[in-house]
């Protein structure tokens, strides 16, 4: 019994100090952030303001909000999941934090930057995400107000979608302009064509009709 007990206080302590360590080095990370001492590989992007870094975990982007995929596509979702992918996946980002560090859900807020182009502000402006400010996270608010403005008026991106538009139409399948194959909205490869090459039939018929082919790796 006393070797049972033994065996689940080293177990115990063994889980507290890895919680510790995880804990600690994360806290040096955001210290690293704040001093713009670090740049972080984009190991994947789950939609069109958040990402995964590596040492950091989750992250998301601070003022702005994307169309949703995770329950069921909203009209642009797919679009801007795919050009956030375009800009960051793959690459060292910079990553800048405003006051508050973390959201409800653990994830860190951080304003992101690839080389010169701020992220953020990129969406915004091209009509991939809306204005979504959260006090006391504030700092690039007005510029955000600025080129969703912008963007509203040229009708860039979703401000291009009617309001009363299914997100089906949106969302049906996809070609390429370079390729004669269409996909479904989950196919790997529909994931993988550029924004300026993007084609989008509202139904299979229609595909067949503009002279593609089915691919024949998710059959659709």
């Amino acid at each position: 019994m006393k070797k049972v007990i033994v065996i689940l206080i080293a177990l115990f302590s063994s889980i507290i100090l890895i919680l510790y360590t995880g804990y600690t080095g994360l806290n040096a990370e955001l210290e690293d952030i704040k001093t713009g001492a670090s740049e972080y590989l984009v190991l994947r992007v789950i939609d069109g303001d958040t990402i995964e870094v590596e040492r950091i975990g989750k992250v998301r982007y601070i003022g702005v909000d994307s169309p949703e995929i995770s329950r069921g596509p909203e009209p642009f979702g797919m679009e801007a999941r795919e050009v956030n992918r375009q800009l960051v996946e793959g690459q060292k980002v910079r990553l800048e934090l405003d006051f508050g560090e973390r959201d409800r859900y653990g994830r860190i807020l951080a304003y992101v930057f690839v080389g010169d182009t701020f992220v953020n502000a990129w969406l915004v402006e091209h009509g991939y995400a809306r204005v979504m400010t959260v006090p006391p996270n504030v700092k690039y608010a007005e510029l955000f107000l600025e080129l969703e403005r912008k963007a509203r008026e040229c009708g860039r991106g979703l401000w291009g979608v009617s309001e009363t538009k299914r997100p089906e139409a949106i969302t049906g399948y996809r070609s390429s302009s370079k390729s004669n194959k269409f996909h479904r909205p989950s196919c790997r490869w529909a994931q993988r064509i550029s924004p300026q090459n993007l084609l989008i039939f509202e139904s299979r018929e229609e595909a067949l009709k503009a002279g593609y082919e089915p691919c024949k790796e998710c059959k659709p």
